[in-house]
């Protein structure tokens, strides 16, 4: 749901008014379990400042225009204004400024990515730069569920049915109970933070439950942002095999009646049913992936380098998917820029390329050695075959150790491929 548009001049004279709007609309219904929390709001609102102040030092006057949404677990925060010659190296994690040369207009854009969680960047001939910043909402941590309910008696009678989002809460509760947080994917972690995804139809979830409310089981899933669902589980409480299988089956059931995903990935587990899913490959020292598609795949355009070329055809080969491969074009003169995700829980990081450039394979390097010195235990990297700025990367990508591990279909705007750095090696 939008809940601010702004439209404004940049003069240094309205700085204050967009961060005082930005805090209270990124406020609006924190009280009543909507909303950013206050430090949210302000780390939010001053990456909406200092990026206005950018605009005001190397294009004053400019347009820039604001436009705030609220999701079930986030404010995004996007904004457009046009400025000629727009360097972006400011956002890479890696990025030094040389405050005595004069970069202090960059530090403006150094301060405003690291004020969020995750951005992403825009930039195309004659178009105005579009940025996009997200800040995540803080959930309250859960009292530990004590005593940890018994599971049904073996034989008891079960429903294998969509959980409400009260349920799915109760399930991520058990998990914390059960398993450490490492353990868990990020779904799973934060029992409020599922409700409210269920709520806007942002997650969702099947249990196995007996007639009294006990939870024999459960699987969850959400949509990602191609047409593939990722799914996580199944945990099984009671029941052993029958109950996975019929977890997966009403799963599966669910998302063909929905008809919004062509397909489904996850992660290989012990209590994963054999027979029902495509492997796809897997990451060192790790479970591996899985996909089943649930539509007929008429074909696309997967971009890549020929360095890969002949991994990707072993790899279409095996699922039996119609692609054309085509080599990326080479990459602008511009600066390239790399977003890295975390799961600190579980000591991983993930690289995306955002734009990319000439400097590809010193800045993936930059980043390499920063994220290995940081204690970082999985290092990946993916990209989105469907855009070919993305698939320029991959030269960048091999030159600094990493190695391609698998192809989800259709993840993103085209299939995505998984590389892993082999600091990962036991």
């Amino acid at each position: 749901m939008t809940t601010l548009t702004l439209g404004i001049e940049a003069q240094p004279d309205q700085a204050e008014l967009v961060a005082t709007t930005i805090e209270q609309a990124a406020l609006t219904g924190h009280g009543t379990g909507q909303g950013l929390d206050a430090a949210g709001a302000r780390a939010l609102a001053r990456a909406a400042e200092e990026t206005f102040a950018h605009v005001i030092a190397r294009a004053p006057g400019a347009r820039v225009d604001f436009s705030l949404k609220r999701l079930p677990h986030a404010a995004r925060l996007d904004i457009a204004f046009a400025e000629p010659g727009f360097d972006p190296a400011a956002f890479n994690l890696t990025h030094g400024l040389d405050l005595e040369g004069g970069e202090l207009e960059d530090l403006a854009l150094l301060i405003a990515s690291r004020s969020v969680d995750r951005f992403d960047l825009t930039l195309e001939p004659g178009e105005p730069v579009r940025i996009r910043l997200e800040k995540d909402r803080l959930f309250p941590a859960l009292p530990p569920l004590a005593p940890v309910p018994a599971p049904p008696e073996p034989g008891t009678p079960l429903a294998i049915r969509p959980g409400s989002p009260a349920e799915l809460r109760h399930l991520a509760r058990l998990l914390a109970a059960l398993h450490p947080q490492a353990a868990l994917p990020p779904l799973a972690r934060a029992p409020d933070r599922l409700a409210e995804m269920a709520a806007a139809f942002a997650a969702a979830g099947i249990l196995a439950l007996a007639p009294d409310g006990r939870l024999a089981g459960g699987l969850l899933w959400q949509e990602g942002e191609g047409r593939i669902a990722e799914f996580h589980g199944p945990w099984v409480f009671s029941g052993g095999a029958a109950v996975a299988e019929r977890l997966v089956e009403g799963f599966l059931g669910e998302l063909a009646r929905s008809r919004r995903t062509t397909g489904v990935f996850g992660m290989d587990s012990a209590t994963l049913p054999e027979g029902w899913f495509e492997p796809l490959g897997g990451l060192l020292a790790g479970p591996g992936a899985v996909f089943r598609s649930l539509e007929e795949d008429t074909g696309a355009i997967a971009w890549a380098d020929p360095s890969l070329r002949g991994f990707l055809e072993q790899a279409y080969d095996r699922l039996a998917l119609a692609r054309e491969i085509r080599d990326a074009p080479p990459p602008p003169a511009s600066a390239s820029v790399l977003a890295a995700g975390f799961d600190r829980a579980a000591g991983r990081a993930v690289l995306r390329p955002v734009l990319a450039g000439a400097d590809a394979a010193a800045n993936v390097a930059a980043h390499v050695a920063m994220l290995a010195g940081d204690g970082i235990a999985r290092l990946t990297a993916t990209l989105d075959l469907g855009r070919p700025a993305d698939a320029s990367f991959i030269p960048a990508l091999l030159g600094a150790g990493f190695v391609a591990r698998y192809v989800v279909p259709a993840a993103l705007r085209g299939d995505a491929l998984v590389l892993q750095h082999p600091l990962d090696s036991p």
